[in-house]
């Protein structure tokens, strides 16, 4: 932008010699040739865009260049005295209105700057607002502890999928789990083992279980599994193979390695099932018959 307004200010002091010609050729028209002055000085401020202290000095030029002109054709003192006042009007004019024009530039600029940087601001605080109410959602319906649902979320899945079950006239499953032993490993290397030990079973059932399952903590040691379009023969065998990847995992605990295994207790939805409590009674009942039969496997109760 510099070097444009230095070479618009060459060509404007250039075309400004070249004009005083006229005064020379056409003395016959010195008061149009004034007043063609006067409308390029002001013209030069207002609207030539170049920065205005250059535009600035070539209007200085211009005035400086026509009053010698006219000296040196022979205007007498008084004439030259008043035509520098009739000049320098254009000039002061010129100036006065580039600069409040410049004043409420630059200050729309500062508003529209503070515009931005608050509509920034409002924007980065709604983007916290929505993580933050994201954080409290997922806060009101997980388990802290194993990021698993909740009682009150899974409850209110359980029943969404009695609903889609009978409409749909599709199984659904269900399924208790219990870690064989717990109060022992508790006991034995302390409450943070027994927390790693949840959250490791956990990790489990949601690599291991498929998408559409829904996994929660019912409380304790013990989970409970909705397994939809599944029978309780396809459970029984998606449940063995979770019992086996639970088995097999294993979870460091200070210098001691803890291994764990659990019991499941399997039931599925009857058409004269009148609630949730009805259904994960049967299931616990076929979880203690597990438990009394050996533990680390898979209970079914079908009536």
């Amino acid at each position: 932008i510099f070097q444009i307004s230095y070479f618009v200010a060459v060509v404007v002091v250039a075309g400004f010699t070249g004009f005083m010609l006229f005064f020379i050729y056409r003395p016959d028209i010195v008061n149009m040739i004034i007043i063609v002055i006067m409308i390029q000085l002001i013209s030069l401020l207002i609207f030539v865009p170049i920065r205005f202290m250059v535009a600035l000095c070539c209007a200085m030029y211009g005035v400086f260049i026509t009053l010698v002109t006219r000296f040196v054709l022979g205007t007498s003192p008084a004439n030259l005295v008043a035509l520098l006042v009739l000049l320098m009007l254009p000039v002061v004019i010129g100036a006065g209105t580039t600069m409040r024009l410049g004043f409420a530039q630059r200050r729309e600029f500062a508003h529209l700057t503070e515009t931005k940087r608050i509509n920034r601001e409002l924007a980065e605080e709604m983007q916290k607002r929505v993580a933050l109410e994201e954080k409290l959602k997922e806060l009101a319906s997980t388990d802290p502890l194993t990021g698993l649902y909740n009682r009150r979320q899974y409850e209110m899945l359980f029943q969404h999928e009695i609903g889609r079950s009978r409409r749909r006239d599709s199984p659904l499953s269900v399924g208790i789990l219990d870690l064989d032993n717990f109060k022992l490993v508790n006991d034995t290397h302390g409450h943070t083992a027994g927390d790693a030990v949840l959250r490791c079973v956990a990790d489990v059932c949601r690599r291991n279980l498929r998408a559409i399952d829904i996994v929660g903590r019912l409380g304790g040691e013990e989970f409970i599994i909705l397994m939809p379009e599944c029978d309780i023969d396809q459970a029984n065998i998606l449940g063995n193979r979770l019992l086996k990847m639970i088995e097999s995992a294993v979870v460091d605990a200070n210098t001691a390695s803890i291994r764990i295994t659990a019991t499941i207790g399997i039931t599925q939805l009857f058409p004269d099932d009148k609630g949730i409590e009805v259904i994960i009674s049967r299931a616990d009942d076929a979880l203690y018959r597990g438990k009394r039969a050996g533990r680390n496997r898979v209970e079914i109760n079908r009536c």
